[in-house]
């Protein structure tokens, strides 16, 4: 139970269960709501017998799964006047015809589908939280899930990942995840509009996602963390892999627009960890280290054709929407940030274990930005480019414990083979930190204006 989320663990508290089923198909126009009751709390195990649920549809080894509305052959987009969801005309153009063959799900819990173990879903045409925007955190989890089709989504605003791949140990063992497929998805989250991880027990490998619009989050954009020894691999934004790519993908009102990340929380069955002080950047850190799990992998990573502004946590979770840029809100650049080890000597005793692989350090390899332009907001000082930020530990993985990068453009650190071509950077006020900094970047490429 300690190896991922709470809510990984069970599966029967649900609105609707399915355990080793095939051809399961929830399919209609209508509205699916827990009615103020499924949870969205990791303590819901502490709750009084009936008030335990927190999924509002939980899948597990199951096979053939179709949950959606009515099927339309269009793309779903976002229309900026209506504020809401719009399907295209077969030349890209907006159409304004009712989406009322959209299912609509509200209040659903922890997680709106939690599919562990599970081949063959098809998640499609469904309008999130459009009715409440209570009660509703993850809207779509697949865990160890392969061939899975996520297309036509539209989040107004949630508390988590909108769409979520990962790999736990809640089956009793690791399954690898192979083969997704997501498109045209918008919203709005306090978390990661698409994110892989943080449960990586396993290897998720081969992802395609196509027209992306996001609204605003608290966290990334687009997110990608290794963080338990699984290989993330074969990811690419905008390949129009799932199909033509109708519009430059969107992201606005982001903390970061990308967060691709390396650490070692090694979360599987058997991991060991120690405790450990040290120094790093002149400050001490305590901090848990895993001793028996080598680092996982991000690798061969491909993203092209989006569009990056207003670079700040824009998503505060009410029905004004949104709160303009004050100050107040966190905003940090595009990151890619591996993983090392401290150095023995910085260790107080020294380190008394070698990972299996005797890496120290877990590099990100093999990541291409192309045709992206990001926007930041800007007004640092100087000082700020001499910021150091800590290595993403056991306990600090997130974005929020890298603090404020030292560049306004792209931070990227520990990366063997990172190009960019025809990528820009841009400030909305003077900046005194530089576009770019590249720290134990091995084998970099770039042509950035």
């Amino acid at each position: 139970m300690v190896k991922q989320d709470v809510g990984h663990s069970f599966f029967r508290n649900a609105m609707f269960y399915a355990m080793r089923q095939e051809d399961i198909r929830i399919y209609g126009s209508g509205r699916i709501t827990g009615d103020g009751v499924i949870d969205s709390g990791n303590g819901v195990m502490r709750q009084p017998d009936g008030l335990r649920a927190d999924k509002m549809m939980s899948f597990k080894l199951c096979k053939d799964i179709e949950v959606g509305g009515e099927n339309c052959p269009a793309d779903m987009w976002y229309d900026e006047l209506a504020d809401g969801p719009v399907y295209l005309d077969a030349y890209g153009n907006m159409e304004h015809k009712s989406v009322g063959n959209m299912l609509d799900v509200d209040q659903g819990g922890h997680f709106v589908i939690l599919a562990t173990g599970c081949d063959g879903v098809n998640v499609h045409d469904v309008n999130c939280c459009r009715l409440s925007l209570n009660r509703a955190r993850d809207m779509f989890d697949f865990m160890a899930c392969n061939d899975v089709y996520v297309s036509n989504i539209y989040c107004r605003r949630c508390g988590d990942d909108i769409v979520k791949l990962g790999s736990d140990c809640s089956l009793g063992y690791t399954r690898p995840a192979r083969n997704t497929f997501v498109r045209n998805i918008v919203g709005d989250t306090n978390c990661n509009l698409f994110q892989i991880g943080s449960e990586t027990a396993d290897d998720i490998t081969d992802v395609w996602v196509d027209n992306i619009y996001v609204l605003g989050t608290n966290k990334a954009g687009f997110s990608i963390s290794s963080n338990d020894g699984g290989t993330v691999a074969r990811v690419s934004l905008n390949s129009g892999k799932t199909g033509p790519l109708h519009h430059r993908s969107v992201m606005k009102r982001t903390r970061t627009p990308l967060f691709l990340s390396i650490s070692n929380r090694g979360r599987v069955i058997g991991g060991e960890v120690g405790r450990y002080v040290y120094q790093e950047n002149g400050k001490t850190r305590n901090e848990l280290l895993v001793k028996n799990v080598n680092f996982g992998r991000v690798q061969d990573i491909d993203l092209r054709h989006f569009d990056s502004s207003e670079i700040y946590a824009g998503s505060d979770g009410s029905n004004d929407r949104w709160r303009p840029y004050d100050g107040s809100q966190p905003e940090s650049t595009p990151i890619i940030a591996g993983f090392k080890l401290p150095d023995n000597d910085q260790v107080e005793g020294g380190l008394d274990f070698y990972l299996p692989d005797g890496r120290t350090v877990g590099y990100i390899e093999n990541v291409r930005l192309e045709d992206i332009s990001f926007t930041a907001k800007g007004g640092h000082p100087a000082e700020d480019a001499l910021l150091k930020c800590p290595e993403i530990g056991v306990g600090h993985f997130n974005i929020r414990d890298l603090a404020v990068q030292p560049s306004y453009g792209l931070w990227a650190r520990h990366v063997k083979n990172l190009q960019l071509e025809d990528v820009s950077f841009s400030v909305e006020k003077p900046d005194g930190r530089p576009e770019i900094i590249l720290d134990d970047v091995v084998s970099s490429d770039d042509d950035c204006k």
